[in-house]
């Protein structure tokens, strides 16, 4: 910091499920540093992905409590060396993920009370303080028998949402706790308090065991949402009379002081003395206060969608249903946070401007702004996945509106250029009419709508936001403006807010409101839409047509789509189920479109009690509305994280009634159920779910078939070493739409050898299938890792290696593999997840380097950029004309150009130069401009280079060739490619080398990818694993020893490898360049552009304005990449090029999950 702060600091922590994150603020709630510890990067040996870890029972997730306490002494180190001053935070409190939960043992107590500064929090308290070392988090999904079970107690989904706020979750701490009572009564016996994360935090901080705070206990299952205080009946179910003692005293409000900082946090990190600490709260509420007053709105636009509400306290409490939540505002007994999760959100977005605007948003919002509001009668619903709100819909419908009817139609009847207005207002309609079936009447007007997410930058659905949702809490129509908020960490900024109203309320003797000490004004917002009064006339008319159509007729009625887009359900609320699941339907049939549907006769469809199997469960599990996939912690990072979040487990309904048939009633209805579900389990034998066995079916009376089963051999984690030529072949990882790939080679090798069991031969998934690094088509690898439970003993195969590589074409090798592999969790090696760095190498003929061609489109947009900039810079740009290669030429002709290039060689200084530019590679950087589909804000575009290395020109044939290598931890989709590129146009058009330091910045411009043709995977580097293994299971043993560990190097195979590179990789790269000019190709397509995309190949190493690309703004003139320059097994010539496609690939969009896939 340049300056100390003066007055009083505010700390807020952020304990989300990946990272430990720090804002200290000032009294003015200025951001005055921010600082973090990342769990997998900073603390590896906890050995965490994403900061959790699954197993070892079924859909387990959990985290080691101990990481966590080394996490808060690493981040006050930080804060140390930052120069922080730390003697001036007056408060302290903070933000977790919520529903984790953290057990403490009989000890803790002393424990806490005894910290000794000059050791470390967990060598003191780990695990000693703890009766569970492993704290059950959010993403855990093991509890659905303990859901179930809690359901019957109390009466029912809707029972249990009517006290607790929502029905029962696997996730929610009440069912975990449920659980360990359950599965580990040791455990519970000797655990003596709970706390949630949020709670966990604030004890650690001033040496005792605190309480829960009421919001954050709304996530729990076990309170009194309107009361705020623990349930009995839910205290009992879930942990019988003793949770009421283990946890503690009921919920405490935000801005409470619980005490202050211990004496180890003073002496150690300097806090002063008199530092207080107040209750910490969920992630969820604690973006509330960041963002939303009381009376605000947050909506979060992104991959799903969420609606977040804060509701003033008023005399009638909101109504609570299974589909939502209704959560206890953190500084208000009586306010509350009433939250709706959609999973299709942004996804669906997508897939409607892909579809019906060309890939492009800009069309998209031309088409919503040349509709009228109502979309002259057309209305679509689009579910690409099983929808929370409605719940269960799926796929797309279409409806034709008119004043007194609604009537379905055919998706293909609606206007193309209708749909998309139709996707903005059906979502946001959607999310009126449920959240005012929540809010209380006489609510007071809603004050601001507070946008959040990528979508928000959308301006056109800002204003479809503003207009729709305008009317919630009142009848003025024109009171509601959509705002965005500066805040990016709004977990801890809320953490910083509700210490600083601690600290503020304990100076006026305790008392005051959280709004009194804000003025009920939230920081950093800016208006960026508001509603327009003839739009929001049209709306009021089509909110009841939306009601009627979605919501039904009567209040208890939920209109549902079914998975036949001809067949429109209702059903009944499910408040009335109880333990024999009975959910009863009425349908309503449209056969033809234009047809009125009629009301036809209803029946009931019972799960039967005895069936508890897993696919009973799964039948019966309703949807989750905070299941993590829409987790609303408005942050980017925790709620969006693709990139950052690991799979988790998806919670389906699969719907085994038969819509439109007539009820059966009586005792032959039974029967028949009987008979149904006799045939069914005959059909499920033979294919056996994972973990049965046969002889258990047939000890159940069932029938099982009578051709025999192979022999069940034991399969281990293992690695597999690979190495192969790219070319032909559409990448490395297998694809969903059976393109040609590595892998998909590769698997049916093993399963044609026996490696892989017939049982695991139809999903690669089954045996965990991953790889170091997954390479784009074309791109060679010398050395790849690929991570499978294997079948490593197989009957009749003494030399698996050798046997495998008979069944693989010769372009592919395997060269060993290693299946003695030491983890920290069993079977949960991972070949990406593991892997410390990579070395790739990227081979190119220097002609590149050649300056573009005088009078070439890119010549002349340069020239006529320096001459605009400067009159007197066009003199010096010439200098690019007057390359010795151009001179004495006829520049009109392109005979014997290809001929003159390959003969043409690299001076020594053009050498040097690109080693210059190439150093500034290295170190860590954003690379956000070196890849696709990454915000410059994006924290995964940190990228550490470690080396990188120009090796002197070399000649083969006719052609000069020079290799780059690239050692980085990781690489991100197309970065290598777009990193030579970066160097070989700076280098060819004289650019300084600071224009790389320039693409790391936050302006957003173009780099073109060289061909794949020139990459190559050398291999994946391992060292921290080996040397784990070397100094703990193999530092006494031999090689010989059975529980020696084998390390992951590709060094055995070295001789073996060379000559395949040589073979298969080299000879084929100069082969495809010597027939076909392959980098001639791109070079002369690069040059024939004459747009501003490339006007940063300029003199002074900058990126000007005319370069930048800004977000859903249509350039003039963009560059159109080719995909005949991602392929290298064909001809470039004009007829080959259409045969492989060969379109503009610019605006592909991936999701944060498919780009993470694609890093290696």
């Amino acid at each position: 910091m340049s300056t100390a702060p003066s007055g009083p600091l505010f700390l807020g922590l952020d304990l989300s499920t990946q990272q430990l994150k720090a804002i200290i603020v000032n009294e003015d709630t200025t951001v005055i540093h921010e600082s973090s510890v990342h769990f997998d990067n900073d603390l590896p040996s906890y050995g965490t992905i994403n900061g959790a870890i699954r197993g070892p029972g079924k859909g387990e997730v959990t985290s080691p409590v101990a990481m966590w306490l080394d996490a808060i002494d690493l981040l006050f180190q930080r804060l140390k060396i930052a120069g922080v001053e730390v003697s001036k935070i007056s408060a302290i409190s903070g933000a977790g993920q919520q529903h984790g939960s953290v057990y403490w043992s009989k000890n803790a107590e002393f424990l806490l009370s005894s910290l000794d500064s000059t050791r470390s929090l967990v060598s003191q308290l780990s695990p000693a303080a703890f009766s569970l070392p492993n704290a059950p988090i959010w993403q855990d999904s093991s509890t659905t028998r303990e859901c179930k079970e809690l359901d019957e107690v109390v009466g029912g989904a809707q029972a249990l949402a009517d006290i607790s706020g929502s029905r029962a979750y696997e996730r929610f701490t009440g069912n975990q706790i449920a659980k360990i009572r359950r599965v580990n009564p040791e455990v519970y016996a000797a655990t003596s308090a709970i706390s949630l994360v949020s709670s966990f935090i604030p004890s650690v901080f001033i040496g005792r065991i605190v309480p829960v705070d009421i919001s954050d206990a709304s996530g729990m299952n076990l309170m009194d949402v309107i009361t705020c205080k623990w349930s009995d009946i839910l205290l009992n179910a879930c942990g019988g009379p003793e949770l009421r003692s283990k946890l503690g005293s009921e919920p405490v409000i935000g801005g409470t002081v619980l005490g202050k900082v211990s004496r180890y946090f003073v002496d150690k990190w300097g806090l002063s003395p008199d530092c207080v600490v107040a209750p910490f709260t969920g992630d969820n509420p604690a973006s509330v206060i960041a963002l939303a007053a009381s009376g605000d709105a947050v909506l979060s636009l992104g991959t799903s969608t969420t609606f977040l509400l804060s509701i003033p306290g008023a005399d009638t409490p909101p109504k609570r249903f299974i589909t939502s939540h209704l959560l206890s505002h953190p500084t208000d007994l009586k306010g509350k946070i009433a939250m709706l999760c959609y999973k299709n959100g942004a996804l669906a977005r997508e897939q409607v401007r892909d579809r019906y605007s060309d890939r492009d948003w800009d069309r998209f919002n031309e088409l919503v702004e040349a509709t009228p509001p109502g979309n002259n009668g057309n209305f679509g619903m689009y579910f690409p996945l099983p929808e929370i709100i409605p719940p269960g819909v799926v796929g797309q419908h279409a409806f034709h509106v008119s004043e007194n009817s609604t009537t379905p139609i055919a998706v293909d009847d609606l206007p193309a250029d209708a749909h998309p207005r139709a996707i903005l207002e059906s979502q946001f309609l959607s999310i009126r009419c449920h959240i005012e079936a929540i809010l209380p009447e006489h609510s007071l007007h809603l004050h601001h709508l507070v946008a959040t997410g990528g979508s928000s930058a959308n301006q056109t659905i800002r204003q479809i936001a503003a207009v729709c949702l305008c009317f919630l809490y009142t009848k003025d129509i024109f009171g509601v403006k959509v705002y965005v908020s500066s805040t990016k960490e709004a977990g801890g900024m809320g953490g910083a807010l509700l210490a600083k109203y601690a600290w503020w309320k304990a100076a006026r003797g305790g008392k005051g409101s959280f709004e009194d000490m804000t003025g009920g004004k939230i920081t950093g917002l800016r208006c960026v839409a508001e509603p327009r009064r003839e739009v929001t006339e049209a709306y009021e008319k089509l909110v009841h047509l939306y009601q009627a159509l979605v919501i039904g007729a009567g209040p208890n009625l939920n209109l549902r789509i079914s998975l036949d887009a001809k067949t429109y359900v209702k059903s009944d609320t499910l408040a009335s189920a109880r333990s024999r699941h009975l959910i009863s339907f009425r349908y309503l049939s449209g056969a033809k479109a234009g047809h009125a549907m009629e009301a036809q006769s209803s029946f009931k469809h019972a799960l039967p009690e005895e069936d508890v199997s897993e696919s009973a469960s799964k039948r019966s599990k309703p949807f989750d509305p905070m299941e993590p996939e829409t987790n609303a912690s408005v942050p980017p990072a925790e709620s969006e994280g693709a990139a950052d979040k690991p799979e988790t487990t998806r919670e389906k309904v699969t719907g085994d009634s038969e819509v439109g048939k007539e009820p059966e009633k009586g005792p032959q209805s039974k029967d028949k159920r009987a008979r149904h579900r006799s045939k069914k389990d005959e059909r499920k034998i033979g294919r056996r779910r994972r973990g049965t066995r046969n002889e258990e079916a047939i000890a159940e009376g069932a029938v099982v078939s009578d051709q025999p089963k192979a022999p069940r051999l034991p399969k281990r984690q293992s690695a597999l070493l690979v190495g192969f030529c790219g070319s032909g072949y559409s990448g490395m990882q297998i694809q969903p739409d059976h393109s040609k790939t590595i892998e998909g080679i590769l698997f049916q090798a093993l399963v044609r050898v026996g490696a892989v069991s017939q049982d695991n031969a139809d999903d690669p998934l089954k045996i965990g299938l991953a790889r170091a690094a997954r390479t784009d088509a074309g791109v060679h690898a010398a050395g790849n890792l690929v991570s499978l439970k294997m079948i490593t003993t197989i009957p009749g195969v003494p030399d698996v290696v050798a046997r495998i590589n008979e069944e693989l074409p010769p372009e592919i090798r395997l060269w060993g593999f290693v299946y003695r592999l030491q983890t920290r969790v069993q079977n949960s090696f991972n070949a990406r997840l593991a892997c410390d760095s990579r070395k790739y190498t990227y081979f190119f003929p220097t002609y590149l380097l050649i300056p573009p061609k005088p009078g070439s489109g890119l010549d002349r947009s340069l020239q006529q950029y320096a001459a605009a900039e400067s009159p007197d810079a066009t003199e010096s740009s010439n200098i690019r004309t007057l390359h010795p290669f151009w001179t004495g030429v006829d520049l009109s002709s392109h005979e014997g150009e290809l001929a003159r290039k390959r003969a043409w060689r690299v001076s020594p200084e053009q050498v040097e130069r690109l080693r210059v530019a190439a150093k500034r590679f290295e170190g860590t950087h954003n690379f956000h401009n070196f890849t696709i589909g990454r915000d410059f804000g994006d924290r995964s575009n940190q990228r550490h280079m470690k080396k990188i290395e120009i090796a002197d020109p070399a000649v083969y044939g006719d052609t000069e060739w020079i290799s780059v290598l690239f050692h980085g931890q990781s690489f991100m989709l197309h970065q290598i490619r777009k990193m030579i590129s970066a160097l070989v146009l700076s280098c060819r058009t004289e650019t300084p080398e600071q224009i790389i330091d320039e693409l790391y910045g936050p302006r957003t411009a173009f780099i073109p990818k060289m061909p794949s043709l020139g990459l190559l995977l050398e291999e994946p580097i391992y060292e921290s694993y080996n040397n784990r293994v070397a100094t703990t299971i193999n530092a006494k043993l031999e090689p010989s020893h059975p529980d020696y560990r084998p390390p992951i190097t590709f060094e055995p195979y070295r001789e073996a490898i060379n000559v395949f590179k040589q073979k298969y990789i080299y000879d084929n790269m100069r082969l495809v360049e010597d027939r076909n000019g392959l980098f001639d190709s791109w070079m002369r397509h690069l040059d024939a552009y004459s747009g501003t995309d490339l006007l940063y190949l300029n003199l002074k190493g900058i990126i000007p304005p005319q370069a930048i690309i800004k977000k859903n703004e249509r350039r003039e003139n963009p560059f159109r990449e080719k995909k005949r320059f991602d392929a290298t097994s064909f001809s470039v010539d004009d007829d080959a090029a259409k045969a492989v496609g060969d379109e503009d690939e610019e605006g592909l969009s991936l999701s944060k999950k498919d780009l993470a896939d694609t890093e290696g």
